[in-house]
């Protein structure tokens, strides 16, 4: 078993490596991610997740529509989770969100949380 040492004077001794700490209880990490882990992380943001970052923005389907450039009907199918939507079309979906404000992050192992940046 490894022991990381996550006090806060561990983590200054360490700041050249980008760690914001938010408080004792939660550390924030920024690091590059490979494209794969990027692309498997954006499978798990399902239509729930999408319908949530849209509330977060106070957006209708119809806005999302219009910012991602992906028709109505596609934002319909991703939201109701349904039918499988196509890589473009999640990957599309998501970056005008991100670009909007919405931020996705893997809050625990099998967890996405949705939040306004």
């Amino acid at each position: 078993m490894v022991k990381i040492d996550c006090s806060p004077s561990a983590i200054e001794s360490k700041r050249h490596e980008p760690v914001d700490v938010v408080d004792r209880n939660f550390v924030a990490v920024t690091a590059p991610v490979d494209a794969p882990v990027r692309r498997r992380f954006e499978r798990g943001i399902s239509g729930r997740h999408i319908c949530a970052a849209r509330a977060l923005l106070n957006w209708s389907m119809h806005d999302l529509a219009i910012a991602s450039g992906v028709s109505l009907s596609s934002i319909r199918r991703l939201e109701d989770g349904r039918k499988s939507p196509s890589v473009r079309t999640r990957w599309t979906t998501i970056t005008a969100l991100q670009e909007a404000g919405v931020g996705f992050m893997l809050a625990d192992v099998d967890t996405v949380a949705v939040y306004r940046k």
